[in-house]
């Protein structure tokens, strides 16, 4: 991957970060275990090193070396995740039934990287003269680190995606970042996307299912304390809010405008849009959402992340009219999701899996982007 740094041992961090990250890495090496009995020829005998890199630099990926894997998350990218978080939460049109949203102003000034990240180690911050935005209600505080930690789980899992998918064995994949600069897209952009769409679907087939589960989302309902939400609702709410977030913190240059992909990673707004399709199918599926609900499920994460997004000026969105911004993001679930599914047979000759994570959810997404369409 990108970027270089030490390996960050548990008392590099400040507390409660510690165990925070602790957490978070042995959640990917639990993941990683429970598959490798489960996996083609000899993969399964290859080790899976997950660690945190005491890089400031907004960034993530895999890298296969010496029949052994490597994931890296960068000490920045959890730090804007949580910046972010904190920030949102602090802006009153974010999640507005969650606490004294009311007594919440938003930051009158956003640098041009976004918010402020907030610092989990004692190493230096990233930026001077920026204040760190805080919630002042106690509650909204507690829903950011939830949301943090929700969007984080969703990373390592893709992280996780790249590898048990083969997409390391892909020429010329030897490594997969995660950060998107917005560089002048080659020919291999294509295939570049359909692998991070793959991702995105081991990701969301893992880590869905579980914040979105009943007795998961009864804890969520417990924490955020909103009881004229279904619970269902809760659940697929802040999931899908997280994973937004996640999605444009990664992206700060993508197009403001929606239109054809040409860069190496999908649009946040698209690959946000597909997550809650396949996160709404299920949930549909299992009796958990009506489509009305999940229509307003949708309202009240995605599309309020991305509004709020562009009336903060934050990088890489402007407030389109609804129906535009609809029209958009469908057009390029049809032209993503069409290339996801036409590069399967390619794709199931790499995997180190058998690949039920491209399930009948993923299929519902672009069925019902054909149909949108």
């Amino acid at each position: 991957m990108s970027g270089t740094g030490t390996i960050m041992r548990l008392g590099d961090f400040e507390a409660p970060f510690d165990s925070i990250c602790h957490d978070l890495l042995e959640v990917g090496h639990t993941l990683y275990a429970c598959l490798r009995p489960h996996m083609r020829e000899q993969w399964g005998s290859h080790p899976l090193t997950i660690d945190l890199i005491d890089s400031p630099e907004l960034n993530a990926g895999a890298a296969a070396a010496n029949d052994s894997f490597q994931i890296g998350i960068c000490r920045g990218a959890v730090e804007h995740v949580y910046g972010a978080m904190y920030g949102l939460m602090s802006c009153p049109t974010f999640l507005p039934d969650i606490g004294n949203a009311k007594g919440e102003v938003s930051p009158p000034f956003f640098p041009e990287f976004g918010f402020c990240p907030i610092p989990i180690s004692q190493a230096p911050p990233l930026y001077t003269g920026v204040d760190i935005v805080i919630p002042c209600d106690p509650l909204r505080q507690t829903v950011a680190m939830l949301l943090a930690s929700v969007a984080l789980e969703f990373l390592v899992f893709h992280e996780v995606g790249h590898v048990v998918a083969g997409h390391l064995e892909i020429e010329p994949t030897a490594s997969i970042r995660e950060y998107e600069s917005g560089e002048a897209a080659p020919d291999s952009h294509a295939l570049d996307r359909v692998l991070e769409c793959d991702a995105d679907a081991f990701a969301c087939h893992s880590t869905g299912s579980i914040v979105t589960h009943p007795k998961m989302a009864s804890t969520i309902q417990d924490i955020v304390k909103v009881t004229h939400w279904p619970t269902a609702h809760v659940g697929n709410v802040i999931y899908l809010a997280a994973v937004v977030v996640l999605f444009r913190i990664l992206y700060p240059r993508a197009p403001a405008n929606i239109g054809p992909q040409i860069q190496s990673h999908p649009h946040p707004a698209i690959r946000a849009a597909i997550v809650s399709v396949c996160t709404g199918a299920r949930s549909m599926h299992n009796g958990q959402l009506s489509p009305d609900e999940l229509g307003s499920v949708f309202s009240g994460s995605v599309r309020n992340v991305e509004v709020l997004w562009a009336e903060l000026g934050l990088p890489g969105q402007v407030l389109q009219p609804e129906t535009q911004w609809a029209e958009s993001v469908v057009c390029g679930m049809r032209e993503l999701l069409d290339a996801y599914e036409s590069s399967k047979p390619f794709l199931n000759r790499y995997s180190h899996l058998d690949r039920r994570w491209h399930d009948w959810e993923w299929r519902t997404a672009q069925a019902l982007a054909e149909q949108a369409g």
